[in-house]
């Protein structure tokens, strides 16, 4: 079993959002990462495919990772293409594709994915949302704990792997919790 973080860095806040970047960080169910993707889309070729918003820009503009992040040079069908490469040696194992939210990210990828005809190969029922599950979980836990930042904000490999790593901690504080909720219940 495996699971697949994503992201996207774009244009626009829109669904029809031109993407400028996609990380992507296959990890098995102890959260070990098993395999790394990224690719920059050149940006001329992402907004012949997608919105671009000039708000958008001027936060990039303020972005330590804007250069990195907009100096791609691989076509949006040629990203996309190399995504779905990646993905295939695991596309059958799986089990659930998180995204920071979904809402945000894989709605942009999957219209991106039809403008080219090109399937997403992971039903809607395997989306998970690390934003809800992480306030959610602290919540319930009664812990209050900030999520591991990114070596480089806005770049989706690492945003992707900061990701997966809080993920491993949370999850480690809730199996310790399941198995002996008293420690970590506050008196």
């Amino acid at each position: 079993m495996y699971w697949l973080m994503l992201d996207l860095e774009t244009m626009s806040t829109k669904p029809d959002s031109a993407i400028i970047a996609i990380g992507a960080v296959v990890a098995d169910e102890n959260f070990n990462v098993v395999a790394e993707f990224e690719v920059c889309v050149d940006p001329q070729d992402a907004m012949r495919y997608g919105r671009c918003d000039g708000e958008t820009v001027l936060w990039w503009l303020q972005q330590q990772a804007w250069r990195k992040a907009w100096s791609g040079e691989a076509s949006l069908l040629s990203a996309l293409h190399r995504l779905l490469d990646f993905l295939v040696p695991f596309q059958n194992q799986i089990t659930e594709v998180w995204a920071n939210p979904p809402s945000f990210d894989l709605v942009i990828l999957k219209n991106a994915l039809d403008q080219f005809n090109l399937e997403w190969p992971f039903s809607h029922r395997d989306e998970r949302d690390f934003r809800t599950y992480w306030k959610m979980t602290c919540k319930r836990l009664k812990v209050d704990l900030n999520r591991i930042e990114p070596n480089e904000p806005h770049m989706p490999l690492s945003d992707c792997l900061a990701q997966i790593q809080s993920l491993k901690v949370l999850r480690s504080i809730e199996r310790e919790y399941d198995r002996c909720p008293s420690k970590l219940r506050p008196e």
